[in-house]
């Protein structure tokens, strides 16, 4: 579980953090190549398999991975990061602690992804 010093951090940073994101090269970069996993994903999988987005943060991410037809669940442990998110429509999320979130999955995913990292998994 993090402390309520990192939960602070991210709930401070927040709002300017979608603005950021699109300020940035390097997040650019990241994006296109996610973009690219994620349309190879669908390829396998085909259409309407879940996703999880793994420290959503504001949900930029989560809406990119939505695009090509997955059903996203955005999980970030920032209630303000949440927030955020919850403005981005067609994907669902997920106030929670990533340990505690994956613990309590029952559910196979065609992508996980997070803003480093991407996992293919088969359906």
């Amino acid at each position: 579980m993090p402390d309520r010093a990192q939960r602070d951090f991210f709930d401070a940073f927040a709002r300017p953090f979608a603005a950021r994101y699109g300020q940035s090269a390097a997040f650019a970069q990241r994006r296109e190549v996610l973009g690219r996993v994620a349309r190879e994903a669908l390829a396998r999988s085909g259409p309407g398999k879940p996703c999880l987005d793994l420290g959503c943060g504001p949900g930029v991410l989560s809406q990119d991975f939505a695009r090509p037809c997955f059903v996203v669940t955005g999980v970030d442990f920032s209630p303000v990061m949440i927030a955020e998110a919850r403005k981005t429509p067609g994907v669902t999320f997920v106030e929670s602690d990533l340990p505690a979130f994956a613990q309590a999955q029952q559910r196979r995913c065609a992508l996980i992804g997070t803003l480093t990292l991407v996992v293919l998994v088969h359906p």
